[in-house]
């Protein structure tokens, strides 16, 4: 499985959870807005790292489902957001227990209940840095699942094979709180830097900026319509003898 096949299913369950995308920097972000463009999606251009502690943000204020995508090499730089990602949503005191984590396969975190929606951190991981040329990145020898549990997220696992990727995102977008899931691809075909060359995103950052926000006030405002309506029916259902 290549980077785009695993974007196409991250960006299908995306859509059909209803949830905000967060990619980020660099072929990610280009792939993403080429194959799946729509207002509640968030192309973060030039801040290599960012964009998960970004997401978080914007999950802990607005409590709507978020899934965040983004490379091997961008995940190892910013692993310093991965505390705050769990801090913020994951409920409890923010500190993982010991011994939750399971050869590098899944692991699971005891805690406080997450009060918020389902936030997904999805990492593509194909050992390169693809953006810049096919670098070797040191993913290889990180244990990236250990060290998102450690840093407090409830749920992490490896996955392979677009059938088993499938699957995990539809069951991470049914739960709340956060999950992170490191996807195993393929490096480009012939060689590093292969892959299908996406064209730059289309917009200034400011217009990135301005598209998602409408979308996420309208999807906010949804979301609460939605809650009032289940309110009002189940007090209906209550006075009734």
């Amino acid at each position: 499985m290549h980077r785009d096949e695993a974007l196409r299913i991250v960006l299908l369950a995306t859509r059909g959870g209803g949830a905000a995308l967060f990619a980020g920097n660099g072929f990610v972000a280009r792939a993403a807005v080429t194959i799946d463009d729509r207002p509640l999606n968030f192309a973060m251009l030039g801040s290599m790292s960012l964009a998960p502690a970004l997401a978080a943000g914007f999950a802990h204020r607005t409590g709507l489902p978020v899934v965040v995508v983004e490379g091997d090499g961008n995940a190892l730089m910013g692993l310093s957001s991965l505390p705050a990602v769990a801090a913020a949503l994951a409920g409890g005191d923010g500190h993982a227990g010991a011994g939750g984590h399971a050869g590098g396969g899944g692991a699971r975190r005891g805690g406080g209940e997450a009060a918020r929606g389902p936030f997904v951190h999805v990492v593509l991981d194909n050992g390169v840095y693809e953006s810049t040329g096919g670098q070797r990145t040191l993913s290889p020898r990180v244990d990236l699942c250990a060290i998102a549990v450690a840093a407090g997220y409830p749920s992490a696992r490896a996955v392979t094979g677009g059938a088993v990727l499938t699957a995990a995102m539809a069951e991470a977008l049914a739960r709340p709180g956060p999950t992170y899931l490191r996807v195993r691809v393929d490096p480009a075909p012939g060689g590093p830097g292969r892959a299908a060359i996406h064209p730059r995103v289309p917009r200034h950052p400011r217009d990135i900026a301005r598209r998602f926000v409408a979308a996420a006030v309208t999807a906010k405002a949804a979301k609460a319509d939605k809650a009032a309506a289940v309110t009002a029916c189940t007090e209906e259902g209550m006075r009734r003898p």
